[in-house]
């Protein structure tokens, strides 16, 4: 009868663990709960405004060093292509040049929310 108890016990327990969880998933948004909290700068940007509790200077300083970062890192993306270009031929260079306009698709598309 113990067992029974225990094992009955253990159930209430998951059962309500698992209810709990589900509660909190439905209060948190689906990009928060993929561990992407809506993507880029703006989804790390609104993780640190509610994780960290950032003061308005804080957060405008913070906006302004992940702006610095994107064009950064936007520059260096360009000066990296252009070199991979230059070391392929011209048919491989069209086919680059349409990786590279699939791949900004994709950024534009993940950024827009499409």
């Amino acid at each position: 009868m113990h067992h029974r108890s225990l094992k009955s016990s253990w159930m209430t327990i998951l059962m309500v663990a698992g209810l709990a969880t589900m509660s909190l998933a439905q209060e948190t948004p689906l990009a928060a709960r993929a561990g992407q909290s809506v993507r880029g700068a703006f989804g790390f940007m609104s993780t640190l405004e509610r994780q960290v509790g950032l003061t308005p200077e804080q957060r405008d300083a913070v906006r302004g060093l992940l702006a610095e970062q994107r064009q950064k890192s936007q520059a260096l993306r360009e000066e990296t292509d252009g070199k991979i270009r230059a070391m392929l031929n011209p048919e491989q260079q069209k086919k680059f040049d349409q990786v590279l306009s699939q791949q900004k698709a994709r950024r534009t598309s993940r950024t827009s929310g499409v």
